[in-house]
């Protein structure tokens, strides 16, 4: 349990310091009032490197792009509003469903597409 709570508060610190107010449950408000939901099982942040690194059951939402999705692991990387997505891979956009193993999504431009792999 402790080691959660410091996580969820290493998250926290690490979106408020990159300009995204936060709070424990994993919502970030963008700068221009989108607000990311992001959620799994484990959520570590690396503050040096601008990235969350999410693990188990990852869920996230974007209605400014009306984008949600889910997969078995996911990494943000803050600074680059990106996110991917990687095994059994899922995100539905308007109606639309994109399945892959791996999925990049550009959050500043709703725009997601499988890596290729």
């Amino acid at each position: 349990m402790m080691k959660q709570t410091k996580r969820l508060r290493l998250l926290t610190a690490a979106l408020v310091s990159f300009g995204l107010v936060s709070t424990a449950t994993a919502h970030a408000q963008s700068s221009k009032g989108a607000t990311l939901t992001l959620q799994a099982d484990v959520q570590e942040t690396n503050p040096e490197a601008n990235i969350i690194n999410l693990r188990g059951n990852v869920l996230f939402e974007y209605p400014r792009h009306q984008l949600e999705g889910t997969a078995e692991q996911g990494q943000f990387f803050m600074t680059e509003q990106r996110l991917i997505l990687v095994g059994n891979a899922q995100v539905t956009q308007q109606g639309e469903v994109l399945r892959d193993n791996q999925i990049i999504c550009l959050l500043t431009t709703g725009q997601c597409s499988p890596s290729g792999e």
